[in-house]
């Protein structure tokens, strides 16, 4: 008996397959009938060394399976059939395999003048990101360390097949980094900028927050009009059609925080410049990186943007609702800013199939706090209500 309990704890160590093996093995039994076999029959036939049709309890099983079988038969009619261990084991498997997922799916960009072009897998908010350039909005990616920014800025200039550029700037960086400037010589040096403002490219100004705010600023004529001077052009040079202006920050331009000690604070009119996206940090994309499976809880869900042209009732509405909006931030004096440039940043996302609830963070709230966003839209909605 004591040996029997000994080989029932051994047995039950054992997986299916390799206890089925040794059920050929010993040559208790061949064919068909090993292979249908529950794990509780292979069991009681490898200890009674003859073959077992039925079921028969196992007192010792470590198998969670086996256990599960157990208590779950006990709760059965005694008219029902067998439990099958095996079925039980099918069934945990896939409870487990059902709370790890392949969330992150490489991204296809689908282009009428070519096929589709395979940018793999991205962040999750890559979709609003694409959409934003199609837009011909200037983009700024506000995240932390490590988040992706400047991946997600190559992938956009692939899906675009235009040639990517960046620079990184900091307090020491001068108008001449971005610019060019002439030489003793008389010869004019250019710049990254330069190149893809004027022959296209998707151009990411990286540490957009660390440099000098007033270097800056001589960038707010070129992120929102059609020419920019340099150098050896004074009157200006017109803005490629394909020129894409990305920048990449850790703050909002709001200034340093606990974190991000040497921040600078953007002036006002640069941040109104861009549509502001929350780059953080996407730990479903990081299991996929890693070739980990991703836990079911960290799954988004997918953002898609679907192209849609806005009738002149649609855009009234989007208009109405920023002017509102600005009403309601002036007169609680709150330090934001709510611009003509919002609403025409709103149609253009939303034209480009990017949600409302989107649309209103990137183009009209741009990281500004929730309790302020709160009481901006519960003045906007009394004023409109006693208006009517």
């Amino acid at each position: 008996m004591e040996t029997d309990e000994m080989e029932l704890q051994d047995y039950g160590k054992l997986t299916v397959a390799e206890l089925r093996t040794l059920v050929r093995d010993r040559m208790i039994k061949q064919g068909a009938d090993v292979l249908s076999a529950s794990k509780a029959n292979l069991i009681a036939s490898l200890v009674e060394g003859v073959w077992v049709t039925q079921d028969k309890p196992v007192a010792a099983a470590t198998d969670l399976a086996a256990i599960i079988a157990e208590h779950v038969g006990r709760l059965i009619q005694p008219t029902a059939a067998a439990l099958d261990v095996d079925q039980v084991s099918e069934i945990v498997d896939a409870a487990i395999a059902a709370k790890m997922t392949t969330a992150v799916r490489e991204i296809e960009v689908k282009r009428r003048d070519r096929g589709a072009v395979n940018v793999g897998i991205q962040h999750h908010k890559f979709p609003l990101m694409l959409a934003s350039g199609e837009a011909l909005c200037n983009i700024l990616l506000v995240g932390p360390a490590g988040s992706g920014k400047t991946f997600a800025g190559a992938a956009i200039a692939k899906a675009f097949d235009l040639k990517f550029y960046f620079t990184s700037v900091c307090a020491q960086t001068t108008l001449s980094h971005l610019k060019g400037f002439i030489h003793a010589n008389g010869d004019y040096v250019t710049t990254p900028f330069r190149e893809a403002w004027e022959h296209g490219g998707v151009f990411l100004l990286d540490e957009l927050d660390a440099g000098n705010p007033n270097v800056l600023t001589v960038l707010n004529s070129a992120a929102s009009g059609g020419k920019c001077d340099f150098p050896d052009c004074p009157v200006g040079i017109p803005r490629h059609e394909n020129f894409v202006l990305i920048g990449a920050a850790n703050t909002f331009g709001r200034g340093a925080d606990r974190l991000y000690v040497g921040r600078m604070e953007l002036d006002a009119a640069t941040r109104d410049r861009f549509v502001m996206l929350n780059w953080d940090h996407d730990r479903a994309l990081e299991y996929t990186i890693n070739g980990a499976p991703v836990p079911s809880e960290l799954a988004q869900p997918e953002i898609k943007c679907v192209n849609r042209k806005l009738d002149g009732e649609a855009r009234a509405k989007i208009t109405a609702r920023c002017i509102a909006y600005r009403d309601a931030c002036d007169d609680l004096q709150i330090r934001h800013v709510i611009g003509p440039r919002a609403s025409a940043q709103s149609i253009a996302l939303q034209e480009c199939g990017v949600l409302p609830k989107y649309s209103d963070d990137m183009a009209i709230w741009k990281g500004l706090d929730k309790d302020s966003v709160k009481k901006i839209k519960a003045k906007a909605k009394a004023a409109t209500e006693n208006a009517k």
